[in-house]
C-alpha cells in the first residue's frame, strides 16, 4: 500500500513549480516554522506570491544537491547556465528584495516570521 506521505521519491517525481512550507516541512521531517526561519536565514529559497510564502522545486531541490536549478541531474548547472546572482544570505537578488518588500508592508523590520 502505498503512502501519501510527502518524501524524497515524491518530489523526484513532482513536476509542481513550487511547494507550500507543509510539503517542504513533511519532507524535511521538521517543523513549518522551521522551514520559515530557513528561508528567512537564506538557507532555503523562497519567494512570497502576494501574503503566500512558497518555496521553488527546482532550487529547492538543488539546494539538496539533488538536482541544478534549471533541472540538469547532479546539483551542478552547465556552464554558462546563467544562474541569478546570489546574495550574501543565499537568495537571489530578486527573492531578497521581495522578502524585505515584504516585511516592510507588514511591519516588521525583516525575514519571515
Amino acid at each position: 500500500m502505498k503512502s501519501n506521505r510527502r518524501d524524497m521519491d515524491w518530489l523526484a517525481r513532482s513536476t509542481a513549480a513550487t511547494l507550500t512550507r507543509t510539503e517542504v516541512a513533511e519532507i524535511l521531517y521538521v517543523d513549518e516554522r522551521t522551514i520559515s526561519r530557513a528561508i528567512a536565514d537564506g538557507q532555503l529559497p523562497g519567494i512570497y506570491v502576494g501574503r503566500r510564502l512558497l518555496i521553488p522545486r527546482l532550487p529547492f531541490l538543488a539546494v539538496l544537491g539533488g538536482v541544478s536549478e534549471n533541472g540538469a541531474p547532479g546539483g551542478k548547472s552547465p556552464p554558462g547556465s546563467g544562474e541569478a546572482p546570489r546574495t550574501t544570505r543565499g537568495a537571489t537578488a530578486d527573492q531578497s528584495t521581495a522578502t524585505e518588500q515584504h516585511a516592510q508592508r507588514n511591519g516588521r523590520a525583516g525575514g519571515v516570521s
